[in-house]
């Protein structure tokens, strides 16, 4: 897959970028995928923040490879709007910073758009399992996050993270995809503060049967992604305003 192809699959609506990483992901010292539904449907993917025509969850998300698409529980197709005509896109390669990515993309005439992401693989290397994504939400105030973890966790129990002691938190899961359940919302300033500061932070779901499963993400590289992801943000406030 080249750079570019890379790109258009993350931001058309596309949940397959971390597999295009040019870095080796974090991996779990397990031996393979945590949770038995079948890898086509647990593999999780880097989640989308950037969709230009929406600030919530009502978006359809296209599955790994963009064959088949998903909608959001409570929708149908009746409740969804005809198809618009996507804009027309162009990015660059992701910069990567250790375990890390920043990747941007220039929706026509707007200022680019950008995330950064960072993954943690199965310990044969053959599934993502975990997968934290932050971008300025489209309002340009406030940092928005998603985190995928794989189907099969029980849901009632949400998630919860802990930044090696620096942030403790419990989490709601908003919704599942084909790639993996979702953790959405904006971004405790405390949050990302640990996460400059530590090295790790485990991430904790639980199995139907009460297993509780840690999934350990990297923090390194972190903090000089989440600099550059500022960076980017006011260089595109920069040129919406000239």
């Amino acid at each position: 897959m080249t750079c570019r192809n890379a790109m258009r699959l993350v931001f058309g609506f596309s949940t397959a970028l971390v597999l295009a990483s040019p870095l080796p992901l974090a991996a779990q010292d397990s031996p393979g995928p945590m949770f038995s539904t079948p890898a086509s449907r647990s593999t999780t993917g880097a989640p989308i923040l950037i969709d230009p025509n929406a600030d919530g969850n009502g978006q359809i998300i296209d599955s790994v490879g963009g064959k088949t698409q998903t909608r959001p529980a409570g929708t149908s197709d009746k409740a969804q709007k005809p198809a618009q005509a996507q804009p027309s896109m162009t990015g660059a390669a992701a910069e990567q910073f250790k375990q890390w990515a920043l990747q941007c993309v220039e929706l026509g005439k707007e200022p680019a758009r950008c995330q950064i992401s960072g993954s943690t693989l199965s310990g044969d290397g053959k599934q993502v399992i975990l997968v934290m994504s932050l971008a300025f939400r489209p309002d340009g105030k406030t940092v928005a996050m998603q985190m995928a973890v794989p189907l099969g966790v029980a849901l009632k129990d949400g998630v919860k993270i802990n930044v090696a002691g620096g942030y403790e938190a419990a989490m709601a899961l908003s919704r599942c995809t084909p790639q993996g359940c979702l953790v959405e919302g904006a971004v405790e300033p405390a949050l990302v503060e640990a996460m400059k500061a530590k090295a790790a932070a485990t991430v904790t779901v639980a199995t139907p049967e009460g297993k509780a499963i840690p999934i350990t993400l990297s923090l390194s590289g972190f903090s000089d992604a989440y600099t550059a992801l500022l960076g980017r943000h006011a260089d595109a406030k920069k040129a919406s305003s000239n």
